[in-house]
């Protein structure tokens, strides 16, 4: 196995080596993503991810609020604004990270058009 680079943490939330599985990775289904590790993830990296898509019903979107996030901001990397504009409509009200990443430019303020309705957009747009 290759080891990873000195000083380097990209562990997730739920990646922790198992004890009793002999160090394998365990597996944890209902943690998100720790938001301090997506906040160093570099775009690169996040336009590698945007192939999930495919593997992300937009009408359910029930993923992580940091993972979620992490995707919206992947497809726009990528160019796929219609996929990364629903999958925000989604997740914008339950997602601190994502209606965070707004006020930090991560994410255009356009977006917000979408959800202009919701309360907390105009709460986004004060800041």
């Amino acid at each position: 196995a290759r080891e990873r680079p000195p000083g380097l943490d990209l562990s997730l939330v739920g990646a922790e080596p198992d004890a009793e599985s002999g160090g394998e990775l365990a597996e944890h289904q209902d943690s998100d993503v720790r938001e301090d590790s997506l906040d160093v993830v570099p775009d690169a990296a996040l336009s590698r991810i945007s192939g999930f898509s495919e593997y992300v019903e937009l009408a359910q979107a029930d993923l992580f609020p940091n993972m979620a996030a992490a995707l919206v901001r992947s497809w726009l990397l990528s160019g796929n604004n219609s996929q990364s504009d629903l999958l925000f409509q989604a997740v914008f009200t339950r997602s601190p990270k994502v209606r965070s990443m707004i006020v930090s430019g991560e994410l255009p303020v356009s977006l917000l058009e979408s959800v202009a309705t919701h309360r907390a957009a105009s709460v986004v747009l004060r800041h």
